[in-house]
């Protein structure tokens, strides 16, 4: 397996999560993520929202998410090019996200970190577990397009 063993970090509470995301700026290569607005720490998206998302513009890495249709996801999909983001909008009921899917290059993340839960993350680097997850994103991606139009987005 020498070579071949991915890497696993696991990230727990707020410090963690911070640690977590800012790996992402390490890279300026896309990330794709599927990702519920509504399900966030608020402790966690007042960080995301002041510290994180300026750095990731200035960086310029830019972002697709998959996001199920809520309230709490309007800002994010009517900021998204601002915020160098292509947005793609689900049905919640029939495809709910319990936990934030990042990929970027050859890294995944996970996060949990659901309003009064546990804050955990971890990222897996590995080449074919990043490009297996890459190719159920695009297929997730094209397939959510007929959910995007914008008629649907309810505020």
């Amino acid at each position: 397996m020498e070579g071949q063993r991915p890497e696993v970090e696991i990230f727990e509470g707020f410090e963690g999560m911070k640690k977590l995301y800012l790996r992402t700026l390490e890279s300026k290569k896309e990330i794709q993520c599927f990702v519920q607005v509504g399900k966030y720490n608020p402790e966690v998206l007042k960080w995301l929202e002041d510290n994180y998302l300026p750095k990731r513009i200035r960086r310029g890495v830019k972002l697709r998410a998959i996001l199920p249709q809520e309230k709490a996801a309007v800002p994010f999909i009517t900021k998204a090019r601002e915020h160098l983001r292509e947005t793609r909008v689900i049905p919640q009921a029939q495809f709910p996200f319990l936990i934030e899917g990042m990929i970027q290059g050859e890294r995944v993340y996970f996060a949990s970190y659901a309003k009064g839960g546990p804050l955990v993350g971890i990222t897996i680097q590995s080449r074919q577990i990043a490009e297996s997850l890459t190719t159920l994103f695009e297929l997730a991606w094209l397939g959510a397009e007929k959910f995007s139009r914008p008629a649907r987005l309810k505020k």
